[in-house]
């Protein structure tokens, strides 16, 4: 939970700061801001109440091709869910 209060508060103490940076050196500052939190959300690890659902998106496309497997019609398709044994 520390990583996301790191996450808020980053760009909030960059916009509340009494000191202005030029154009050039804020560009700067909100590209590090971002590629922090690509970063963070890259580092993730299982995290996320639909994690299984991209656990058995994986499995279908590793059986069958992308497109197939995206627009449902691929085999393992129960009830709208997919079914890949996870």
């Amino acid at each position: 939970m520390a990583v996301y209060w790191f996450l808020l508060l980053l760009p909030m103490f960059g916009v509340l700061s009494p000191q202005r940076l030029d154009r050039q050196a804020l560009r700067t500052a909100w590209l590090l801001v971002g590629v922090i939190f690509v970063t963070a959300a890259g580092f993730r690890y299982q995290v996320g109440c639909d994690w299984g659902t991209y656990l058995n998106q994986l499995a279908l496309m590793q059986k069958h091709e992308v497109f197939i497997s995206l627009s449902g019609r691929a085999e393992g398709v129960v009830q709208g869910r997919q079914s890949a044994g996870f």
